[in-house]
C-alpha cells in the first residue's frame, strides 16, 4: 500500500512540473522560491553610487533579496530590456521615461537621484558665448541626458543647436578621450569625469546644475506590471535603496571605495568631490521624483518626438514607496 501510494505521488508530481502553466503563474512561483532580481545601472556616473553602494555593502540581501546587479550600457537600451522583462529595476533617465510613455509602454518611476541636471559644458580653452559659435560639442545621443542638458546650456546662453555642431560621440567618459585627442574642444561632462576635467585644466562654460532648472535626470524605474507581482520585492528594494544614500551622504570612506572600484578613478579628492556633489548636493534623503521636472523633460523632448506633448507625466509616477519609507520614519531612523 505504502508503495502504491509512492507510485500516485511520483505520477502527480510529474503531472503538476510537466503541465503547461501560464507565465503569471510561473512567476509567482518563481517568486515564491526566491526569484533573484535584476536591477541595471546605465553609466559610469557617480550618480549610480547608491545602486553600486547597496551591493557592495550587501544591502540588497539584508533586506530580504537574492538581486544580480548588471551594467546596460545608456536608458534606452535599459527601457528596453525592462519592457522586455530581461531586466525587473533599473537607473533610468527622465527622457527614456517620457518617451515610453509617448509610446503607451509600462514605465514609471519609483525613485529619483537628481531633480536638476547633474553636468556642465566644458572647454579646453576659456570660452564665451560668441566662442562656442561654430564649435562642436561633444555630447551623448540625443534623448539622453547629457544631450538634454546641452540644450538647456545652449538656451541659457542665448544659442541654438544650430549655432554650434552637435556630436553625439557618447558618455562623459568617451567625451574626455575625445577633448584630450583633440578631436573636439568642448563637451558635456558629469562628475566624476567633470572633476577629471577640471583636473585637466578644463573651465566651465555653464555648470547647469547652478541654473535652479527642474528637470527630472536619472531616476529609478520599474514596470507596473511587475509593481503588481512583486510589490514586497520593490519595498525591499527601496529600503536598501535609501539605506544606500545614507551611506552615501554619511559615510566617506565607504563611498570613496565604491566610487574607485566602478570609475576606476582613484585620485581621493576627485572621489571625495563626486561623493559631495551626489550625496550632498544633488541626492535627497527621500529622493521624490519630480512631476514639474518631468515637464521640462516633455518641453525638451518635443521638438525630436511630437507625442510627448500629450504625455500626462502624472502617470508615469508612483511614489507609494517612498511615502510609506517616510510616514514610518524608517529614513528618518536612518539619520539617528
Amino acid at each position: 500500500m505504502g508503495n502504491w501510494k509512492r507510485v500516485v505521488w511520483i505520477i502527480v508530481l510529474a503531472a503538476f512540473l510537466w503541465s503547461p502553466v501560464a507565465p503569471a503563474g510561473r512567476e509567482q512561483a518563481a517568486f515564491a522560491q526566491g526569484t533573484r532580481t535584476k536591477i541595471a545601472w546605465v553609466a559610469v556616473s557617480g550618480v549610480m553610487a547608491p545602486i553600486w553602494i547597496a551591493k557592495e555593502k550587501n544591502l540588497y540581501q539584508k533586506y530580504g533579496m537574492d538581486t544580480e546587479v548588471v551594467f546596460v550600457r545608456g536608458s534606452q537600451n535599459a527601457t528596453k530590456a525592462l519592457l522586455a522583462g530581461d531586466l525587473d529595476i533599473t537607473v533610468n533617465s527622465g527622457n527614456a521615461v517620457v518617451n515610453a510613455g509617448a509610446a503607451g509602454q509600462d514605465v514609471v518611476i519609483i525613485a529619483s537621484l537628481t531633480n536638476t541636471p547633474g553636468l556642465s559644458l566644458m572647454s579646453k580653452t576659456p570660452m564665451t558665448a560668441a566662442d562656442l559659435k561654430g564649435k562642436v560639442i561633444a555630447t551623448d545621443k540625443p534623448g539622453s541626458e547629457p544631450h538634454n542638458s546641452l540644450l538647456l546650456a545652449l538656451q541659457y546662453l542665448k544659442l541654438t543647436p544650430a549655432d554650434v555642431k552637435i556630436n553625439p560621440i557618447g558618455p562623459p567618459e568617451t567625451v574626455v578621450s575625445a577633448m584630450e585627442t583633440g578631436v573636439v574642444d568642448v563637451g558635456m561632462l558629469s562628475p566624476p569625469m567633470l572633476f577629471k576635467g577640471e583636473d585637466l585644466g578644463y573651465h566651465t562654460v555653464v555648470d547647469i546644475s547652478t541654473l535652479g532648472i527642474p528637470t527630472q535626470g536619472a531616476c529609478v524605474t520599474v514596470t507596473r506590471r511587475y509593481i503588481q507581482a512583486h510589490r514586497d520585492n520593490v519595498e525591499k528594494f527601496m529600503k536598501a535603496f535609501v539605506n544606500a544614500i545614507h551611506i552615501l551622504k554619511t559615510d566617506a570612506e565607504t563611498s570613496h571605495k565604491v566610487l574607485a572600484k566602478y570609475s576606476k578613478i582613484q585620485d581621493p579628492k576627485i572621489l571625495e568631490k563626486t561623493r559631495h556633489y551626489f550625496g550632498v548636493k544633488m541626492i535627497a534623503r527621500v529622493p521624490y521624483p519630480t512631476l514639474e521636472g518631468l515637464r521640462t523633460v516633455v518641453k525638451i523632448q518635443v521638438p525630436l518626438n511630437p507625442r510627448i506633448a500629450s504625455v500626462d507625466v502624472n502617470r508615469l509616477v508612483d511614489d507609494s514607496f517612498l511615502r510609506e519609507l517616510e510616514g514610518s520614519g524608517f529614513i528618518a531612523n536612518l539619520y539617528r
